[in-house]
C-alpha cells in the first residue's frame, strides 16, 4: 500500500515541501511573491466547500510540485493559475491581469497560466500526440492537480444544498460522479511523468466507496463564492 504524503494547504507548508528540492533562490523568492500574491487576491474567495481559496492555490502548487520538482514555472503557474478566472478580483481585466502576472511571474508562467484558462474544464483524456508537446504536458498536469486537490479532505461532498438531488450540477453528488468519472484522466498521469497522481485519485476513489458523507455539513454553494465579512 502507497503511503502518500499530506498536500501542502499553507505557503509555510509549501515551503517545507521545497526545501529539499534544491531550487535556486531566485526561484523561491518568485514562488513566495506568487503565494503572497494568491492569498492577497483571494482572500475573500472561498471555494464550494467553505475551504479558503488561497489553501486550494497552495494544494494545487503542492501537487504539481511533486509532480513537477524540477520545474518552478509550473510550480508558480499551479499557485496563479485562477488569476484570468473572472471570479478573482485580479485586475481591471485580461490585458491589466496579463501585465501583473508578467511582472509578478514572467512570460514563461503567464504563458502556461494563459494556455491553462484556455483549456477549459478537464473534460477527457489528453490525446496520445500532445504528450509529445511539453506545455500541453504541463497544462494538463495543473488541470489534474486542480481537481484532486478540490478532491481531498471530501471536497466535493460539501458543495451544493443538503437537499440536493444527484443531477443538479454543482451540487456534492453531481461533483463526486464527474470526480469519479475521470479515471482515464487520471490514467494518462504516469505518461506525463505524475505517477503519484494516479495514485491520488485512486486513494480518493477508494475513500469514498463507503458512500455519501454528511450532507449536514454542505456550505449551500455550488461553486466558489465571496466570504460574508460579518
Amino acid at each position: 500500500m502507497t503511503t502518500l504524503p499530506p498536500v501542502a494547504q499553507t505557503a509555510p507548508q509549501l515551503y517545507c515541501q521545497l526545501v529539499p528540492l534544491g531550487l535556486a533562490d531566485a526561484d523561491l523568492g518568485r514562488i513566495r511573491e506568487a503565494c503572497l500574491l494568491g492569498a492577497r487576491v483571494t482572500s475573500s474567495l472561498l471555494r464550494g466547500s467553505g475551504k479558503p481559496f488561497a489553501c486550494h492555490l497552495v494544494g494545487v502548487a503542492s501537487l504539481v510540485a511533486e509532480s513537477r520538482p524540477d520545474d518552478p514555472d509550473a510550480i508558480i503557474a499551479a499557485l496563479l493559475h485562477a488569476m484570468y478566472q473572472e471570479r478573482v478580483p485580479f485586475g481591471r481585466d485580461r490585458p491589466s491581469r496579463r501585465d501583473r502576472l508578467l511582472t509578478v511571474a514572467g512570460e514563461a508562467v503567464e504563458a502556461l497560466v494563459a494556455r491553462y484558462d484556455a483549456a477549459g474544464p478537464l473534460e477527457a483524456a489528453l490525446p496520445p500526440e500532445s504528450v509529445a508537446d511539453p506545455a500541453a504536458c504541463v497544462v494538463r498536469v495543473m488541470q489534474l492537480a486542480d481537481e484532486l486537490e478540490d478532491a481531498i479532505d471530501g471536497g466535493p461532498w460539501w458543495h451544493g444544498a443538503p437537499d440536493e438531488g444527484p443531477t443538479v450540477r454543482g451540487g456534492a453528488e453531481f461533483r463526486v460522479a464527474r470526480f469519479l468519472s475521470w479515471g482515464p484522466c487520471y490514467a494518462q498521469a504516469p505518461a506525463l511523468g505524475a505517477p503519484r497522481l494516479l495514485d491520488r485519485w485512486r486513494a480518493i476513489r477508494d475513500s469514498w466507496a463507503a458512500g455519501p458523507w454528511p450532507a449536514a455539513f454542505r456550505s449551500g454553494e455550488r461553486t466558489s463564492f465571496g466570504a460574508d465579512p460579518r
